[in-house]
């Protein structure tokens, strides 16, 4: 039986882009677990590295001699012992060698200080491959409920080991694809922290790479997701639903549907911000359809999560409340610490505030407000402020109400928000200023300004 026959159908065209360590990670994973479970494919990819690795042999020339000296001290520690079956000196590396080469690699680059990582990317060739730009990019998506910093840190190492790769290998469609990968990853984790003029560029950076790239529905399904999530913290919201939608389109395959409701929340959370929170809890009813809860908990729960902020939006707290009582036992799905719990406790407070018990609400705003100032994430602690500054008006703190007046204001002058915005906190300051700040205007603000 040939290869080409006994290798399903549906990863044929990816074997060498796998082998080369230059399929986009999502896509890499999912044929290492098609190949734990399918003996043939598992022959056949055995059948085309030995191939691969023959030709390398023959036709490669070999390494400058320091970069061989490096190399030898690298590894050397870690040589398999010579056994009866064992190859050969000098032929061909088992896959598993290589594999346990490459994960001493990633290790030992990050065992090193944050600034020295970067240069040794720079310096080592060895850093310089498509598989650790991947495995970076894994652990960066893998971090983004629980370390926002740590998200970004490890997106930018990918995206400086992408910057080394030589113009021959940018010929392939595949590494475009994971540099475009890369580079909205690295913009998403800009925009989480409140870096709106960094998101920008990088997502332009992303678009770029893409286009030169194969194609892939997928990929450019997500790029729009993670644009549409730009533009809802931007205000921009006509944008971020057109974004959210011609994601949808494209993700129109059976097996989509958990993508498909992703899209759908991002849209759900733009109508609530747009003054829409019916329409929004609709559009999240929706979503729900589309998600096996057994098979994928973790967007039924951020799913239902962000239904409770539609209802919040809405007015209806005790039912917003009720809500989150029932997904209590089941917020362990999305992440135990990190970011999303301080989401849960965003819930609460606000849901606080709006049933009158406002000590409640101001001690957990001023909670967030140092929790975020600690993870140095300047928009949500702007957004932390307006929240405690309608609790501090409800309750005629004055004189707290204007100095957080003021610092909110500050902090969103300098964050990349439409300037419409900015110029409504500047009219708060003013107001609170001359005393002159009511509860409406706050919330008003408030509703108008927050994000998630």
């Amino acid at each position: 039986m040939s290869s080409r026959r006994s290798f399903c159908p549906q990863f044929r065209s990816g074997v060498t882009a796998f082998l080369e360590g230059e399929m986009a990670p999502l896509r890499a994973e999912a044929m290492r677990a098609h190949l734990r479970s399918c003996a043939p494919c598992a022959a056949v990819v055995a059948q085309h590295r030995r191939l691969i690795e023959i030709l390398r042999a023959l036709g490669t020339e070999s390494p400058a001699a320091a970069t061989r000296r490096h190399l030898l001290e690298l590894f050397a520690k870690r040589a398999p012992r010579a056994s009866a079956g064992a190859a050969p000196a000098g032929g061909p590396r088992p896959a598993r060698s290589r594999a346990s080469g490459r994960a001493a690699l990633l290790r030992r680059l990050l065992t090193l200080p944050a600034p020295e990582r970067l240069q040794a990317i720079r310096a080592q060739r060895p850093l310089q491959a498509p598989w650790l730009a991947g495995e970076l990019l894994v652990r960066s998506y893998a971090r983004r409920f629980e370390n926002h910093r740590e998200t970004l840190e490890l997106a930018q190492l990918a995206r400086e080991v992408t910057h080394h790769f030589r113009p021959h290998q940018l010929l392939r469609p595949g590494l475009q694809d994971l540099c475009g990968q890369v580079a909205y990853h690295v913009a998403s984790a800009h925009r989480i922290l409140g870096q709106f003029a960094e998101a920008e560029e990088h997502f332009a950076v992303a678009a770029d790479h893409l286009r030169r790239g194969s194609g892939d529905r997928l990929l450019a399904a997500e790029l729009l997701e993670r644009l549409s999530e730009l533009r809802y913290v931007q205000r921009r919201l006509v944008e971020s639903i057109q974004c959210c939608d011609a994601a949808f389109r494209l993700l129109d395959r059976p097996a989509e549907r958990s993508r498909r409701a992703s899209c759908l929340v991002t849209k759900g959370l733009a109508l609530e911000k747009w003054g829409k929170p019916e329409e929004a809890l609709a559009v999240f009813e929706q979503a729900l359809e589309l998600v096996d809860k057994r098979r994928d908990p973790r967007l039924y729960v951020l799913i239902r999560h962000n239904r409770a902020g539609a209802l919040i939006t809405a007015g209806r707290f005790a039912e917003a409340e009720q809500t989150l009582e029932a997904l209590r036992p089941l917020y362990h799905h999305v992440a135990r610490r990190g970011v999303f719990p301080l989401r849960v406790k965003w819930l609460r407070g606000q849901i606080a505030s709006g049933l009158g018990r406002h000590a409640e609400a101001e001690a957990t705003f001023r909670e967030l407000r140092q929790a975020f100032l600690g993870q140095g994430n300047p928009l949500e602690v702007a957004l932390a402020s307006l929240e405690l500054a309608v609790v501090l008006a409800q309750t005629g703190k004055l004189q707290e109400l204007k100095v957080v007046a003021a610092e909110t204001a500050t902090l969103y002058a300098g964050l990349g928000i439409q300037r419409e915005y900015v110029a409504a906190l500047t009219l708060l300051q003013d107001a609170t200023a001359a005393d002159a700040a009511t509860v409406g205007m706050l919330k008003a603000l408030s509703q108008l300004a927050r994000s998630r």
